[in-house]
């Protein structure tokens, strides 16, 4: 309590002049003193009275914090069985996962060596069908190439042969057609001589032709020259105007 003296503590405001001058200096000062003692014993219930409030509230508060502590306390030992109950279930399901994967583990180990050796006897039945299939093979290409190599001999044979005669028929053809040609030019330089001999003869009647209507003209024109002047003098007199 007494710690709260001094922030409780307040100084009196002075009286007024005309108070103080209506009860003199001396009961001024007294009046005022015995203000001052009301106020500290205000003063002292206010903070006993605060005081009491505050241990009221305090402990009221400490002790719904106890309560919600203890109510704590019980949802924690709840949940600590409950966690505790759910984990012994669950190292009871990890053991039995544990032994059913161990058995798993081990019938599957089991099934992989038996794949193993199976896998094992199969690649090796492979690998003898490969080893006599590659030795059939070699067998079989070394015969082809023996086929090969026969038949080809006796292509070329053949084709030598076949380009031989071939060679000769070509040979023959070409002189005949050699021989046809000579025949044809010297037939086509006849007739392109006995056709120009009748170009030229054609063209000497066609020019004698001409020359021979040239003068027919020629001398018509004449006439008419000398016979239009005559003409016109004879028309005149037989139709005058």
């Amino acid at each position: 309590m007494i710690g709260f003296l001094p922030i409780l503590r307040m100084k009196l405001p002075e009286l007024p002049v005309p108070l103080r001058q209506l009860l003199g200096p001396t009961v001024s000062d007294y009046f005022i003193d015995y203000l001052q003692e009301l106020m500290q014993l205000q003063r002292e219930e206010v903070v006993q009275m605060s005081m009491t409030q505050f241990d009221r509230r305090l402990f009221q508060e400490i002790s719904g914090i106890r309560l919600d502590m203890s109510e704590m306390r019980e949802e924690y030992r709840s949940g600590l069985a409950e966690v505790k109950t759910e984990m012994a279930e669950l190292r009871a399901d990890m053991s039995e996962l544990r032994t059913e994967l161990k058995t798993e583990m081990s019938e599957l180990r089991a099934d992989m060596s038996e794949l193993r050796t199976e896998l094992k006897t199969e690649m090796a039945e492979l690998r003898a069908d490969m080893s006599e299939l590659r030795t059939e093979l070699k067998t079989e290409m070394a015969e082809l190439r023996t086929e090969l190599k026969t038949e080809m001999v006796e292509l070329r044979a053949e084709l030598k042969t076949e380009m031989g005669e071939l060679r000769t028929e070509l040979k023959t053809d070409v002189a005949e057609l050699r021989s046809d040609f000579a025949s044809l030019r010297a037939e086509t330089s006849t007739q392109m001589a006995h056709l120009r001999a009748e170009v030229k003869a054609d063209i000497a009647g066609v020019h004698h032709e001409i020359s021979l209507q040239t003068k027919w003209i020629l001398a018509a024109m004449a006439t008419f020259t000398v016979l239009y002047p005559v003409l016109s003098q004879v028309i005149s007199r037989l139709l005058p105007a």
